[in-house]
C-alpha cells in the first residue's frame, strides 16, 4: 500500500500541470481572454525551468556548465557555451542555465505554432502529451530547443519570412544535428510542397518498416553514412560523436528506444489516417483557405518523413532523436485537420479519441526507464522552488 501512494505522489505532480492547463486554457476560451492562457504557460515553464537535476543527462550538463572554459565547439555547440560563460559571469549556478532553455523551449514553440495554427491551446496541449517534445524537455534540453527554434524557422520559411534563415543557423549552434533536418529540408524542399498519391505514402512507410525491422536493410545505410562522415571529420569535427552512434549501430552495440515497436506502428496509422482526412474528408471544403491545405500538405509530408526516419532508427535510439525535426509538426497538423472535418459528431469523436491515445502516449512516456541510472527518472521529480517544503 505505502509503495502504490509513493508511486502516486510521484507521477502527481504532472497530471497536476496537465490538469492546470487544460482547466486554464478552457477559461481562456470560454472568457475571450488570453490571460489564463499565459498563465498556464507561466505554470509549465516554472515546473519545467525549476527542475532539479532528475536524469544523466542534466548531471552532464552540469558538469559542463561547471568546466565550460575547458570545452570547445567541437564538444560543446556554441549558444551552449557562450549562454555558460555569460550566466557565470554574473555568479549564476547551473540551474540559471536550466531555466533560460526551458523558457527559450516554450517561447519558440509558442511562436511556431502562432505560424501554422490558429489553434493554439490545443497545440501547445499535443506538445505536453507527446513523450518526446516535454517530457524530453527533462532529458536533452539542447535538443529539445534546437526542435524548438526548428519549428519556429520553419513557420516563418514558409510564410515567406527572410529572418527564419537566421534561425535556422541558431537552430544549428544550439544543437549539431539540426544541420542534418536543414539539409535535408534544403535539398528536398520543392518535394515537401507536392501533392503524392496515397499509395506513394503507405508503401514508403510500409516498405521502411519492413525492410528494416525485419531485413535489417538499415545497416547498409548506416555503412554509407560511416564513409561519408568518417571523410568528413576532418573538416567538421563535431561529426565525431555521429560518428561514434554509427560505429556502434554497425556493430550492434547500441540501445533501442523503449516501446519502439509501437511507437512506430503509432506514427505510420497516425500519419495514414491524418493524409486521408486531409485528401479525402475535407478536400471539398471551399471554405478553407487554399494557402492553409497547401501549408497542411508540407506538414504531412514532414511528419512522413519523420515516421521514415523513426523507421530506419528503429535498432538505435540516438539517431531516433533526429525524427523529432519532423514529427514536431504533428501538433498543428493534428487540430488543423481535425477540426476542419465537416461532420460535426465526426469532428469531436476523432478529437477525443486522438486525445485519449495522446494522454495514454504521456503516461507511457512517464513510466522511460534510465539503465544508466537504473531508475525510472519521471518518478524523481523535484523543483528547487519548494525545496525543504
Amino acid at each position: 500500500m505505502g509503495n502504490d501512494i509513493e508511486f502516486v505522489i510521484s507521477i502527481l505532480p504532472y497530471f497536476i500541470v496537465l490538469f492546470s492547463y487544460s482547466i486554464l486554457s478552457l477559461t481562456s476560451y470560454v472568457s475571450k481572454s488570453r490571460v489564463f492562457f499565459y498563465l498556464a504557460i507561466l505554470i509549465i515553464i516554472l515546473f519545467v525551468g525549476f527542475k532539479d537535476i532528475m536524469s544523466p543527462d542534466f548531471e552532464r550538463y552540469a558538469y559542463n556548465y561547471e568546466n565550460i572554459e575547458s570545452f570547445g565547439f567541437d564538444a560543446l555547440e556554441p549558444f551552449f557555451i557562450i549562454i555558460s560563460l555569460f550566466l557565470k559571469s554574473f555568479g549564476f549556478d547551473y540551474y540559471a542555465l536550466f531555466f533560460i532553455y526551458a523558457f527559450l523551449t516554450i517561447l519558440f514553440i509558442l511562436l511556431g505554432i502562432r505560424e501554422f495554427s490558429e489553434h493554439y491551446a490545443i497545440a501547445m496541449l499535443l506538445y505536453l502529451l507527446v513523450p518526446g517534445f516535454f517530457l524530453n524537455m527533462f532529458v536533452e534540453m539542447r535538443q529539445s530547443l534546437a526542435v524548438a527554434i526548428v519549428f519556429y524557422a520553419v513557420g516563418l520559411i514558409l510564410n515567406k519570412k527572410r529572418r527564419g534563415y537566421f534561425f535556422a543557423f541558431l537552430s544549428i549552434i544550439t544543437h549539431y544535428s539540426a544541420m542534418f533536418f536543414w539539409l535535408i529540408f534544403m535539398i528536398f524542399k520543392k518535394f515537401f510542397s507536392k501533392k503524392y498519391f496515397l499509395w506513394f505514402y503507405v508503401i514508403s512507410l510500409v516498405a521502411s518498416f519492413i525492410l528494416v525491422v525485419i531485413f535489417r536493410l538499415d545497416l547498409a545505410f548506416f555503412n554509407f553514412l560511416f564513409m561519408i562522415f568518417n571523410s568528413l571529420t576532418s573538416f567538421l569535427p563535431f561529426l565525431q560523436k555521429y560518428l561514434t552512434y554509427l560505429a556502434l549501430v554497425i556493430s550492434g552495440e547500441v540501445s533501442q528506444v523503449q516501446s519502439q515497436l509501437i511507437k512506430n506502428i503509432f506514427y505510420i496509422l497516425n500519419t495514414l489516417f491524418l493524409l486521408y482526412v486531409l485528401r479525402y474528408v475535407i478536400k471539398g471544403n471551399n471554405n478553407i483557405p487554399m494557402a492553409d491545405l497547401e501549408k497542411d500538405n508540407y506538414l504531412i509530408n514532414f511528419l512522413t518523413v519523420g515516421t521514415i526516419i523513426l523507421n530506419i532508427s528503429f535498432y538505435i535510439a540516438e539517431v531516433s532523436r533526429l525524427a523529432y525535426y519532423f514529427l514536431i509538426f504533428q501538433i498543428v497538423l493534428m487540430p488543423n485537420i481535425i477540426l476542419k472535418i465537416p461532420n460535426f459528431y465526426i469532428r469531436y469523436l476523432c478529437f477525443i479519441i486522438i486525445l485519449l491515445v495522446y494522454i495514454s502516449m504521456f503516461i507511457k512516456g512517464l513510466f522511460y526507464y534510465s539503465e544508466e541510472w537504473q531508475d525510472y527518472i519521471f518518478f524523481n521529480y523535484k523543483n528547487i522552488l519548494f525545496e525543504g517544503f
